[in-house]
């Protein structure tokens, strides 16, 4: 690195100075992905709480945290089976507050439906926003799970 950074500063003509701002900025910059990673892999919004629900006609609407990271699917999975204890259950997932998702929480997402499934119940994701929308598309997951805008449409899909 110092190396190749020492040719451009003799290939651009460039002083010390400027050199040395040239480092800073690449320093912080990668200090701060860095950083950024560290806090999104440490934070474990599962471990921290319970998933918060509530039932409405028989269908447990569960609500999802902001984020569901490689480092929370142990929890996640657990927290999210939790609720298959019922002979059929039905889940809607409330996806209004989940900013970002990897493909582990996917899986963790796929695994419950699986699950539920089995049991003869179902899942269905509502309130999706339009960077996880972009994804389930990008993964084909919009044509597995039934994904309704609203939490009414979602109970009335999964009332059917």
């Amino acid at each position: 690195f110092i190396q190749k950074t020492v040719n451009k500063i003799t290939l651009y003509k460039l002083s010390i100075p400027v050199f040395i701002c040239y480092f800073l900025v690449y320093f912080i910059w990668h200090a701060g992905c860095i950083y950024r990673t560290v806090i999104l892999l440490g934070n474990n919004e599962f471990k921290s709480m319970h998933l918060q629900h509530t039932s409405e006609q028989n269908i447990e609407v569960i609500h999802l945290p902001k984020r569901i990271l490689m480092a929370d699917t142990k929890q996640a999975k657990r927290s999210l089976l939790s609720f298959l204890d019922k002979k059929q259950p039905r889940l809607a997932l409330d996806m209004r507050e989940l900013e970002f998702i990897d493909s582990s929480g996917l899986a963790v997402l796929v695994n419950c439906l699986q699950q539920c499934r089995r049991k003869g119940g179902d899942v269905c994701l509502f309130g999706m926003r339009d960077t996880v929308a972009a994804l389930f598309e990008l993964t084909r997951l919009h044509t597995v799970f039934p994904i309704e805008p609203r939490q009414q449409d979602a109970i009335v899909r999964l009332s059917a």
